[in-house]
């Protein structure tokens, strides 16, 4: 073989190998968006059943238009394993974790904090009595 062919074989290595690099982090890339996607919907969710549960009567298990005694006891918990206002997967450490947090009688947070490998997403959404539900960007931490 000619250094020609050496040079032009060593080039179609060099740039397939960059192509599967490449494709390689675009599907993590999708993968960790496809996921962000998912628990937003799930995120939703969980704030209309907030919702519901706030103007249900405490006689029948609701929260009586009062969010700060709101737990998983409550909602449903879209995870495996929950206690109080935590929910989480029953991975670990856990990949996917959901806090309620009650601002005040009418106003209510859920945060969750997907930790897939070596990084960590957080995201929340506010849930108000007025039937408002703002949810803001994903942040990633690290």
């Amino acid at each position: 073989m000619g250094q020609r062919e050496l040079i032009l074989m060593l080039l179609a290595s060099v740039i397939t190998a960059l192509a599967i690099f490449a494709g390689i982090k675009i599907f993590q890339n999708q993968a960790v968006e496809f996921d962000e996607n998912q628990f937003e919907q799930i995120m939703l969710e969980m704030a209309e059943e907030v919702q519901a549960a706030y103007i249900k009567p405490k006689a029948l298990g609701g929260l009586g238009y009062d969010y700060t005694g709101i737990n998983f006891s409550m909602i449903d918990c879209p995870l495996n394993l929950s206690s109080g206002t935590t929910c989480k997967d029953s991975n670990t450490p856990p990949t996917h974790i959901l806090l309620l947090k009650a601002v005040d009688k009418h106003h209510i947070t859920i945060r969750t904090v997907y930790q897939p490998k070596n990084h960590v997403y957080m995201n929340t959404i506010h849930v108000k009595a007025d039937t408002a539900i703002f949810l803001e960007d994903w942040i990633k931490l690290r």
